[in-house]
């Protein structure tokens, strides 16, 4: 998205019981959606992207060993964090 880009029905929320937050917006007439989910007990981060029409690079860039496959759309990075 360009930089100051204008969005329409902008929308967020944030579901403590269930460990969830979504984004939804509309930009030039296409609808997007991103969902967050955290789990403490499974140590894990879910981000989920959405849309009408989604093209975008990701390049994942950690300090933290891991290793990153793509697999059908889908993109895993699998690691542990050190400690301080």
């Amino acid at each position: 998205m360009p930089k100051g880009a204008t969005v329409n029905n902008y929308y967020r929320d944030l579901n403590l019981d269930e460990s969830v937050a979504h984004v939804r917006y509309e930009y030039d007439n296409k609808n997007f959606n991103r969902e967050y989910f955290a789990s403490y007990p499974k140590e894990v981060l879910v981000f989920r992207y959405t849309g009408d029409d989604l093209n975008f690079d990701v390049k994942p860039v950690s300090m933290h060993p891991g290793n990153v496959t793509v697999n059908n759309g889908e993109i895993k990075i699998v690691g542990k964090l050190k400690r301080q």
